[in-house]
């Protein structure tokens, strides 16, 4: 017969283990966003590198390995280790697909990881699919403007003015477009979404990129 202090164990063995399933995510998809909150919580609390461990953990989920990719770039652009951060969105373009808005953030990746000609390829890809953009022709030219391309760069200005509605473009002049970032749009699903940077054009900007 077992003793009692035998069936307490097991009892309590048993409703741990229900615990802990329970808060499990249910599936690799939950489980992958479930990592990709907690690195973006991490960033809030300046844990870095627990971040980065975690974003690494999530690249292996197909339907967030975009997000972890942009994340991991971001905080490797952070610490100005620009030929990483650019490897790492280089090794993610696959997972881009036909995704406007995934070639959008691989081009912003680029943008602040000081790669500008891979930047300008994947707006311009992005635009490709999806021309109807004006922030991303106005991002496009201040690319071409800093490469000293400045034909493109007012062809991109002007063409930013035919998507506007009415709405006078800004053709060539010194100010600077709105931030992408700035706009604090949470995505309502994976690729590409937002993610943690602490780039130098949006320092101190912490987003995340996860579908709730």
């Amino acid at each position: 017969m077992p003793t009692k202090a035998y069936i307490a164990v097991l009892l309590v063995s048993a409703v741990g283990l229900v615990l802990y399933l329970l808060g499990q995510p249910a599936t690799p998809e939950d489980q992958a966003r479930s990592l990709l909150q907690d690195a973006a919580e991490s960033l809030l609390r300046g844990d870095d590198e627990r971040a980065l461990a975690l974003y690494r953990r999530a690249r292996q989920a197909p339907p967030y390995a975009l997000n972890a990719h942009l994340g991991e770039a971001g905080i490797l652009t952070g610490r100005r280790r620009f030929a990483q951060a650019a490897a790492i969105l280089r090794s993610a373009i696959p997972l881009a697909g036909v995704a406007p808005r995934a070639w959008c953030a691989l081009g912003r990746g680029f943008r602040d990881a000081r790669s500008s000609d891979e930047a300008i390829r994947s707006l311009s890809r992005a635009l490709e699919l999806d021309s109807d953009q004006d922030v991303v022709w106005i991002e496009l030219g201040d690319l071409y403007r800093h490469i000293g391309d400045t034909g493109q760069a007012e062809r991109c200005y002007r063409r930013a003015g035919r998507t506007q509605r009415g709405t006078p473009a800004r053709l060539a002049g010194p100010e600077k477009p709105p931030s992408w970032i700035s706009r604090m749009v949470m995505d309502s699903g994976p690729l590409p979404g937002l993610y943690p940077s602490r780039s130098d054009s949006d320092r101190g900007l912490i987003l995340y990129c996860s579908k709730l």
